[in-house]
């Protein structure tokens, strides 16, 4: 990424008003990388102290440079996404685009450091799912590729770089590897059966299971919630239901398919909405306390929306279009 990766003057200074995703813990658990929009709006990687909860010592450690490359589908100035550290935590690994047109960019390495020169180990034309991910050992890299394919498969180079080996097949997406500390399996999301699940694969050998939560364990008192939309005929319907606890956090059906909404204004809520699709009954387990139910059903109908209280194990009556 050229010498000194750019201009490094300021750090974080609203981060109430920026993006701030994809945090990583450092590997003794002292630092934490993430990425941040705080410094003129674009995504540039971070790194802050934490110790009791908080986050001290913000520094931005990637630069900030405008491309002359005529872009497609990103900015002129090159992003940073997606950091991990290395075994050691000397080092962070990240996708940029520095220097090409298309894709999210290819794979980088440089010193946890603010201003440390960064150099590029592996390009392919990725996209946001691809999140490198280094082997405990500190020799491998896996992470998810749609190359060559139209689906996401995990694939493995070696940690300097070379060429690329596929680690799994199939007509559906598998992201977001993570290696475990004996560096014998990688968890990753799948979506084989429409739905997202958690599966582990062993390495070497390839052997796939699903990792399937056969029980759960609350923190809290819980509340049972049973939302039924009715039609005007008094039969249920489908509609898109929103949900919120009195946390903030938005909840669905264990089996139900969570959906976000990427167009939202800070003004209104912290985050962006989240719902699932209902056939017209819906089950779900929630803390016990004040609930927020939205419903919504196409234009024809007026949209609904509730706030009711829910007792640790009662269920409770729905909106209804």
């Amino acid at each position: 990424m050229g010498s000194r990766y750019g201009h490094l003057a300021g750090t974080p200074t609203d981060n109430a008003k920026a993006v701030n995703v994809e945090p990583r813990f450092s590997p003794d658990g002292k630092r934490i990388a993430f990425v941040s929009t705080s410094y003129n709006g674009h995504f540039h990687i971070f790194t802050a102290d934490f110790s009791n909860g908080e986050l001290k010592n913000q520094q931005r450690i990637t630069g900030e440079n405008r491309s002359p490359l005529a872009r497609y589908y990103y900015s002129p100035f090159d992003h940073e996404i997606s950091p991990a550290w290395s075994p050691d935590g000397k080092e962070l690994l990240f996708v940029s685009n520095r220097g090409h047109i298309y894709g999210t960019g290819g794979f980088w390495r440089m010193k946890a450091e603010p201003g440390a020169e960064a150099h590029e180990i592996h390009y392919e034309e990725t996209n946001w799912k691809a999140r490198p991910e280094f082997s405990p050992d500190g020799k491998r890299i896996v992470y998810a590729s749609y190359l060559g394919q139209p689906w996401h498969q995990l694939w493995t180079i070696p940690a300097e770089g070379g060429d690329a080996f596929p680690l799994s097949y199939g007509d559906f997406d598998n992201i977001n590897p993570r290696w475990s500390q004996d560096g014998k399996h990688i968890a990753f999301i799948s979506n084989r059966g429409g739905n997202t699940s958690l599966w582990i694969q062993d390495v070497p050998g390839g052997t796939q299971r699903q990792m399937i939560a056969k029980e759960r364990h609350y923190l809290r008192p819980t509340a049972n919630l049973s939302i039924t939309v009715l039609d005007p005929e008094g039969k249920p319907t489908a509609a898109r239901i929103f949900v919120v606890g009195e946390d903030g956090r938005a909840y669905a059906p264990d089996d139900a398919w969570m959906h976000a909404d990427d167009n939202f204004d800070r003004n209104e809520r912290h985050f962006e909405a989240h719902y699932f699709h209902s056939q017209g009954h819906s089950e779900l387990t929630m803390p016990a306390g004040p609930v927020n139910i939205e419903v919504m059903k196409g234009f024809e109908f007026q949209f609904e929306k509730q706030t009711v209280q829910a007792p640790p194990g009662v269920r409770l009556l729905s909106p209804s279009t």
